[in-house]
């Protein structure tokens, strides 16, 4: 009678597992993700400028009806970033408000409480990457990155370390509000949808000898056509937001006669705004202030 092999000794094929395939195309990264940075000044038309890239917005404004933008979702830093759509019919249903997360809970009231900026960075991250898990948010606005500098300049004021001497160590203090922009701007790159940075412009100007910040600011604040424009963030901050992007768009809003104002936006930059554009080929030395259009002429040209 044959002896029976014990299931332990029977030869059985070897199962080897594909590797997964890391090498992709630049034609599936081109337009897979857009990352953007806007900066002009406050009130030029930033917040509805990013709003347009909105599959929602509405053809004519104001709205006929009701609109509610539901594929994108507000970072505001800034009071009172998204009122100014109420009036043209148009809500924004996915708003973090950061300055009522701020803002202790009252009561009965359930809410997450960020005490310092650099908590509510952490809520934001995490509320962000759940409302893009969903699927449904296809932009992420930002609004601003220059409010959010002020309030790491206020908090790391507060708590940078000291020198040997007991003084406010400024060197520490401007590496500690680059390194807070740089998590939080790492965190919202790695987001699954496009990501718009809007930030407010600033003059930059070289500090003469002999003269302290406060007079250089002053200069700058007098002669912004003279100095080079660029976004509002302290120190190597502004470089974080604009190096890995697509385009750095420089917003610029002009009074028109007989009232009303014309908006454009400059991807190369011009008129001693900073700018930068990776679809050279797409795109002019000036566009209309609409994105939603701007993404379809990209795209058109591809």
């Amino acid at each position: 009678m044959a002896k029976l092999t014990s299931a332990a000794t029977v030869n059985k094929p070897a199962v080897t597992k594909a590797k997964p395939n890391i090498v992709r195309s630049s034609d599936d990264l081109a337009l897979e993700r857009y990352r953007m940075t806007t900066h002009g000044g406050p009130g030029h038309g930033k917040t509805f400028f990013a709003a347009t890239a909105s599959e929602f917005w509405p053809k004519v404004t104001p709205a006929a009806k009701k609109m509610a933008l539901s594929d994108m979702l507000w970072v505001a830093f800034d009071a009172g970033a998204v009122v100014g759509f109420r009036e043209l019919g148009i809500a924004i249903p996915n708003v973090i408000d950061v300055r009522w997360l701020m803002t202790p809970a009252k009561k009965g009231e359930e809410k997450p409480y960020a005490r310092t900026i650099l908590d509510a960075i952490n809520i934001v991250v995490a509320a962000a990457s759940e409302q893009v898990s969903n699927g449904d948010i296809k932009w992420v606005v930002v609004d601003t990155v220059s409010m959010l500098d002020k309030a790491l300049n206020d908090y790391w004021e507060k708590n940078c370390p000291s020198t040997k001497s007991g003084a406010k160590d400024k060197f520490a203090m401007y590496r500690c509000i680059q390194y807070s922009h740089r998590l939080f701007h790492e965190a919202m790159q790695l987001l699954d949808c496009h990501v718009h940075f809007l930030c407010h412009t600033k003059a930059r100007i070289e500090a003469a000898p002999g003269e302290d910040d406060q007079k250089n600011r002053q200069k700058a604040a007098a002669l912004p056509g003279d100095n080079d424009l660029i976004p509002d963030i302290t120190g190597g901050g502004a470089g974080i937001y604009t190096a890995n992007v697509s385009v750095e768009f420089a917003l610029v809003a002009t009074k028109q006669v007989g009232g009303g104002f014309k908006r454009i936006v400059m991807p190369t930059g011009g008129k001693g705004y900073r700018g930068k554009n990776r679809w050279q080929h797409s795109l002019g030395d000036e566009e209309p202030a609409d994105l939603g259009s701007i993404i379809k002429k990209i795209e058109a040209a591809q």
